[in-house]
């Protein structure tokens, strides 16, 4: 350490402070001259410092327990929406899916409207800051200056206060009373405590009691106070579990930061990862990893479902697997039901055209080709003319089918029309089937259509 004296340059002396013995250590909570290269920090009360800030701990954390309780409920609630949209996307009923989702994207928000509306988790968010107190001889004193308190929601079950005054120092006075209600019994009463909770409990008197006496040390402790095999053991499994607690807060920490270091691509395509692929991606740094996205994406698989590009590097092999066949499933309903559609479609045009056109040459699923192209017009006024045509060339068709007397009893005597309707009428017979549909089959043969081209003729 240098010190300098005088105010010149000229003058200014440098000397050498040697053998300093630094006796004690302090801190405080805004250090003193902040600009400086050295800051000295002091607290008075070491303990009631650490005590408050741990009761700001302490409310943290219930803020954070009843943060996570409202996003389970969230939670159901995205796991519907998720469910519904998996649905939309599969299922060949939603024709517009657009739409679909909209209208369930419309359902999730009312829904979670509702929900935070009737939450009671939220309706306690309110009493989050108000801290319980504890009322004894008039005074209200919080959970901090109670050695055992198993519910701090809960003042009622407090036990062995420490403090005569709130959020105060330990009281000698008070202490001892606890320490008399830990051993014999203060005035008689013993405190109820269970056994797993009593070396904690021990332990928390114990340094208010050193507290209360700074004249004292361990050897001048009471009896009751002074440690235990039971309670050494306590103490080691409550720092393993500490120890653990610590260790996967650490993972959870580190984890978080990895991934806030991961580009938008980086986390997409970890996501798909699994196994020792996982924790080599995880271990290169950000270049790496874009070259291991580089490399996966020129041999990656991919599908199409509805739209929407599924990558396997994406959403892993398993889940890559089960969405291509499910797609593939919903391929060919989609093609069953199509199929089936035109299949409907074409019948039911057969059967108009049986009804509306029966007497035109040809065969009924011609005459529905010939209906379908005329239903494809644009124009309206079009169509009905096309149509009016077709079926005034039927009805002069059906004037030919007309019988002509009994001239049809001697096929040799009778000219190529009434041969015609001779044939017809023989084939309606032999078949069981009406006249109009055996005469568009006679003229399909040979025979029938060498006659027809001669009634043209006539």
């Amino acid at each position: 350490m240098h010190s300098t004296i005088g105010k010149g340059s000229s003058s200014r002396k440098r000397h050498m402070l040697k053998d300093i013995t630094v006796g004690e250590v302090s801190f405080v909570p805004a250090g003193a001259n902040q600009g400086a290269l050295q800051a000295i920090i002091k607290v008075a009360d070491e303990e009631e410092f650490l005590k408050r800030l741990f009761n700001e701990v302490l409310r943290d954390f219930g803020v954070r327990e009843e943060v996570d309780a409202l996003m389970c409920e969230l939670l159901k609630v995205n796991s519907a929406l998720r469910e519904s949209l998996i649905e939309i996307i599969r299922s060949p009923e939603y024709t517009d899916k657009k739409d679909a989702i909209k209208t369930s994207l419309g359902q999730f928000m009312s829904a979670i409207t509702t929900m935070v509306d009737d939450s009671e988790v939220i309706k306690g968010f309110g009493d989050l800051h108000k801290r319980a107190m504890k009322t004894e001889g008039g005074t209200a004193f919080p959970a901090g200056d109670f050695a055992y308190v198993p519910d701090a929601n809960t003042p009622s079950t407090w036990k062995l206060r420490l403090t005569s005054t709130p959020g105060g120092k330990p009281d000698p006075r008070i202490v001892g009373a606890a320490v008399a209600a830990l051993g014999p019994g203060f005035r008689g009463n013993k405190v109820q405590i269970p056994s797993a909770a009593k070396a904690g409990v021990v332990q928390r008197v114990r340094r208010a009691w050193l507290t209360a006496n700074p004249g004292k040390g361990r050897a001048d402790l009471p009896n009751v106070l002074k440690s235990t095999d039971q309670e050494d053991q306590m103490s080691k499994e409550e720092l393993e579990k500490a120890k653990k607690e610590n260790d996967e807060l650490t993972a959870k920490l580190a984890k978080a930061e990895l991934m806030a270091g991961m580009t938008d691509d980086q986390k997409k395509f970890h996501k798909g990862l699994e196994g020792d692929a996982k924790e080599a991606f995880e271990k290169a740094d950000s270049d790496a990893r874009d070259a291991i996205i580089a490399k996966a994406n020129e041999t990656d698989e991919e599908f199409d479902a509805d739209g929407v590009i599924i990558k396997r590097s994406e959403v892993g092999a398993g889940m890559f697997a089960f969405m291509k066949a499910q797609a593939a499933k919903n391929a060919k309903l989609e093609a069953d039901l199509k199929k089936s559609n035109e299949e409907n479609i074409q019948k039911a045009y057969e059967t108009r055209a049986e009804k509306e056109l029966p007497h035109l040459p040809g065969t009924a699923v011609e005459k529905a080709e010939m209906l379908k192209a005329i239903d494809g017009i644009p124009n309206e006024d079009m169509r009905k003319k096309q149509m009016e045509m077709l079926k005034a060339s039927d009805a002069a068709m059906a004037k030919q089918f007309e019988q002509t007397g009994s001239d049809t009893t001697n096929a040799d005597q009778l000219g190529a029309n009434a041969k015609l309707n001779k044939m017809a009428q023989d084939h309606a017979a032999k078949e069981n089937i009406p006249f109009a549909k055996a005469y568009s089959a006679v003229i399909d043969t040979a025979d029938g259509k060498k006659l027809y081209e001669e009634t043209l003729k006539q």
